[in-house]
């Protein structure tokens, strides 16, 4: 019922703009004056539902929205792209050499500098490293890619080149793509030296602590809850801007397609809902994205109380054989999704295993095969339709965020696709922050949790699936799996990564779901969309390009301030 009202609800507003309804929904930014050169995007865009920025420190935060705010102002160590390869031109490393194949790593920077004029140098590097030392656990990313685990010393070589000893020799692709790429910063020594770790906390959002940049913006303005206005960072060692002003606005209670239409934006999601309509809408473009980096992640409870047999292996496969992913890509996501059934995402497809490339047809829907395994596991049904073994009926909870009308609705179905192989489902509606508090508390009072996980680099299932993983939230036990996942770190190629690839499909300890990945409609003349978001979910805002009444006229000097920034 409530995924009816909210369709019906964005159905009317969008009738509406289509002209049904009498309201104008052309673009109706003034060319020139104030705004020329601006372009006004949501936060989150190209990936998901937006969210209020609590954090601009990349040691501190994780959250993807964070993260697109701070690659603007702050460039990773190693930028790895949309191909899950490092790009010298985006990183702040020139390059990266293991001379041993995995014991030491020379890192040499380019001869850039801050957006203070001060060089970056090896000391903004090593202070970097000595802070992660300092913040331990408190690290966000602290033991992802080895970091700073199995970093044994930092020395530095020269003023642009250092030098990393590890523990043991390790996978370079694995260290340099997951520890080095797209999530280590390094932080300008010059501003943040002297801080206490109870300040560092306390200053997350201090936009004066945030003021120097090795990014090709800086930050100009933030207002908690309404926007963050960058400009151009002069001194930016790598691709300059060619827009003059980048806005970033948070949501104010109205639709992102609502703010697009009364002139508060230039990019917005397309709603999945929607997807047949978009093409309706006048004034405004299309752009179809590269399907993003990801996957749709079921996290099964191994200690469930409530549905203890979801530890059996053939149960998890039965589960998977019996969930219709093609139509919950047609019914919820509107063809803008890709079937999934592994921890690499189908749309990784250089990096996935020859089964993976194939789509893993074992695993495929398959409502008679399923409902045979679980006999052939000893279920049977009862009067109702459901299965029983031990006197347990098999039935359990989908435990999902309430943010949004597409959980529900792939909820459902899944609850639907289940009761013909005889299960009963049953479906809880959480806030996010509640569903994250839930994994996190390690509890045995929930059975599958479902959300969706991004893959910003290299796709490792060490965190998720060893005994020993900080996002083990499941419980998995399995001495292969940590086998095979030291194998990944302390191997090479991609054998190790492909071995861990299939026998997770094959053991099935998550259930691997669809991935979305929605268009975006844009307003005409903002261009290198494609550019600026990477599948990965990286942002380089600096490839933005416009043209007719967007651009600026030549000559015409740069305003001052966040005067247009939109208002909340």
């Amino acid at each position: 019922m409530a995924a009816c009202f909210f369709l019906t609800r964005l159905a009317i507003a969008l009738s509406a703009c289509l002209g049904l309804g009498g309201m104008a929904c052309g673009p109706t930014r003034a060319a020139g004056g104030a705004t020329c050169g601006t372009v006004i995007v949501p936060t989150a865009v190209g990936s998901g539902g937006s969210a209020t920025l609590t954090s601009f420190n990349p040691m501190l935060t994780d959250a993807l929205g964070a993260h697109q705010v701070i690659e603007q102002i702050l460039r990773p160590l190693v930028w790895i792209d949309r191909h899950g390869k490092p790009d010298p031109e985006r990183g702040l490393a020139q390059s990266v050499t293991t001379p041993d194949d995995g014991l030491t790593f020379v890192i040499t920077l380019h001869d850039w500098k801050w957006s203070d004029g001060v060089p970056i140098t090896s000391d903004d590097l090593v202070f970097t490293f000595d802070l992660m030392h300092r913040l331990g656990t408190g690290y966000v990313y602290y033991g992802t890619g080895g970091m700073p685990t199995l970093v044994a010393g930092v020395t530095r070589l020269s003023d642009h080149q250092v030098q990393l000893r590890m523990v043991r020799k390790v996978n370079p692709d694995w260290f340099i793509s997951l520890g080095l790429g797209n999530v280590l910063f390094p932080l300008p020594k010059h501003k943040f030296d002297g801080l206490s770790l109870v300040e560092l906390r306390r200053r997350q959002t201090d936009t004066s602590l945030f003021s120097v940049s090795s990014g090709p913006f800086l930050l100009q303005d933030y207002q908690v809850g309404r926007h963050i206005v960058m400009v151009p960072n002069p001194l930016y060692g790598g691709h300059h801007p060619q827009i003059r002003r980048l806005v970033l606005a948070f949501p104010n209670g109205t639709t992102a397609l609502e703010q697009l239409r009364s002139d508060n934006l230039d990019i917005a999601n397309v709603p999945y809902l929607l997807a047949g309509l978009m093409g309706r809408l006048p004034g405004f473009d299309i752009v179809t994205l590269h399907p993003g980096f990801g996957y749709g992640d079921g996290y099964f409870n191994f200690h469930s109380h409530n549905a203890p047999f979801l530890a059996d292996d053939a149960v998890r496969r039965a589960i998977t054989r019996g969930i219709d992913q093609k139509q919950i890509i047609d019914l919820v996501f509107h063809g803008q999704a890709v079937v999934d059934h592994a921890p690499v995402p189908a749309s990784m497809t250089d990096m996935q295993s020859d089964r993976g490339r194939a789509g893993y047809p074992e695993l495929s829907f398959d409502p008679a095969a399923a409902r045979a395994g679980l006999l052939a596991d000893g279920w049977k049904p009862g009067a109702d339709g459901i299965m029983a073994r031990d006197g347990h009926r098999l039935a359990f909870t989908i435990l999902t965020s309430a943010e949004g009308a597409t959980n529900a609705l792939q909820a459902e179905v899944i609850q639907r696709n289940l009761r013909v192989v005889g299960m009963e489902v049953s479906i809880q509606l959480v806030g996010f922050n509640q569903l994250l508090a839930t994994l996190d508390g390690n509890g045995h009072d929930w059975d599958l949790a479902v959300l969706l996980w991004s893959v910003a680099t290299y796709p490792d299932v060490h965190d998720f699936f060893s005994s020993d993983g900080t996002e083990n939230f499941g419980h998995y036990l399995d001495p292969h799996m940590d086998q095979l996942n030291r194998d990944v770190m302390f191997g090479s190629g991609d054998g190790p990564l492909h071995a861990v690839e299939d026998y997770t499909a094959d053991q099935a300890p998550h259930l691997y779901l669809p991935y979305p990945t929605p268009n975006v409609l844009v307003r005409p003349g903002l261009g290198g969309i494609t550019d600026f978001l990477s599948p990965n979910g990286m942002w380089s805002a600096e490839l933005l390009t416009l043209s007719g009444p967007l651009a600026c006229p030549p000559g015409q000097p740069l305003a001052s301030g966040g005067a247009d920034a939109p208002h909340a």
